[in-house]
């Protein structure tokens, strides 16, 4: 009988197919996981990113922003500087006058 199958041979290979096929089923699976893993976490990292953006622009304009008060600032001081330079040199004018004219009374 050589056209005959062995009945165990053909177990065999019946359950190996079947395993086979349920093996590759459960990695089709896990690989689907691991992709919408993966998606998920892409969109999770792409909103932060978008998100710490936005936040450092607004950071970048509050620095900015002080940056330019504190430059009008430095300037308002230093224009007080020299009004106070000047108020100081005629104040000392006229004590220098005074002193003279008291020496000569």
């Amino acid at each position: 009988m050589k056209g005959d199958i062995n009945p165990e041979l053909l177990g065999v290979a019946i359950t190996t197919v079947i395993t086979l096929g349920a093996l590759l089923f459960r990695m089709g699976v896990r690989r689907e996981r691991v992709d919408n893993i993966k998606h998920g976490l892409t969109l999770e990292v792409r909103s932060l990113r978008e998100n710490n953006s936005q936040r450092f622009d607004r950071v970048e304009l509050r620095l900015s922003s002080m940056d330019r008060q504190l430059t009008a600032i430095q300037d308002r001081h230093a224009e007080n500087e020299r009004w106070q330079g000047g108020v100081d040199r005629r104040l000392e004018a006229q004590d220098s006058r005074i002193a003279r004219l008291e020496s000569a009374a």
